[in-house]
């Protein structure tokens, strides 16, 4: 238990990863469930006598409750000290053109002198202010990559349709929204599997997520669905996620 600077608190955060979780629980399990969250979260109190499937899913939401508890007390003494800015010549900032290798990790490579600048240039412009804004550099998107297989034995690669660009548009999602916990990283899986269900082309999921970002919205709506007549096709290319 974190050591509080105060007894009580009257507001608290609940992610949509809890309701997830709970909502499909027996009523007692779910009545215990929200009483320990609230308990918790409010009063600072630990839930006691849980026990089953009660006591695993705590487990898994307390790491959490204890991260935002331990940011509402840093901010009630006075936050983190303002960082100071170095002056540098501004080569720091510059970074190497990635691509991807063929066995789904990422590898870095020289820049391309000859690339036309003229091609694609108002895409080319979203892609660029995508990656300044929230820094979806391919090395983030690998650590996410890895983090989330290696803390959550979650691979998202082959349940997006074995699609390298997909699965980059969904790491994108997972940093773009600061899904770090298996609740968050679970319930967008969820949102980019029934699009696949929903039978959404992986472009107009991936342009959908780029407009949300750029827009700076909570959800993702794509347009484009398969021809009704190649539907069939898509079928053998997904893996249901368990639970659904």
């Amino acid at each position: 238990m974190l050591k509080l600077n105060i007894m009580e608190r009257d507001s608290m955060i609940i992610y949509r990863s809890f309701y997830e979780a709970i909502k499909d629980l027996d009523k007692d399990i779910k009545l215990q469930m929200y009483d320990a969250i609230f308990s918790y979260g409010l009063d600072f109190k630990e839930p006691s006598g849980l026990t089953g499937i009660a006591k695993v899913v705590w487990t898994l939401i307390k790491p959490q409750l204890d991260a935002n508890l331990k940011k509402f007390n840093d901010g009630k003494k006075g936050g983190r000290p303002k960082k100071t800015t170095k002056k540098t010549t501004g080569l720091q900032n510059k970074k190497p053109v990635v691509i991807e290798s063929k066995n789904h990790t990422f590898e870095t490579q020289k820049p391309n002198v000859n690339v036309n600048v003229n091609e694609n240039v108002n895409e080319n412009v979203n892609k660029n202010v995508l990656k300044e804004k929230n820094n979806f550099s391919i090395e983030n998107l690998t650590k996410k990559h890895n983090q989330i297989k290696r803390d959550f034995q979650i691979d998202s690669f082959p349940k997006l349709r074995k699609s390298k660009d997909l699965n980059k548009a969904y790491l994108t999602w997972l940093i773009y929204r600061k899904a770090n916990s298996i609740f968050e990283v679970e319930a967008h899986l969820k949102t980019f599997i029934k699009l696949i269900k929903d039978a959404y082309t992986t472009e107009s999921i991936i342009l959908a997520v780029d407009h949300a970002i750029l827009n700076s919205h909570s959800s993702i709506h794509p347009k484009d669905k398969i021809p009704e007549h190649m539907i069939y096709k898509r079928i053998p290319d997904h893996l249901n996620f368990p639970g659904t």
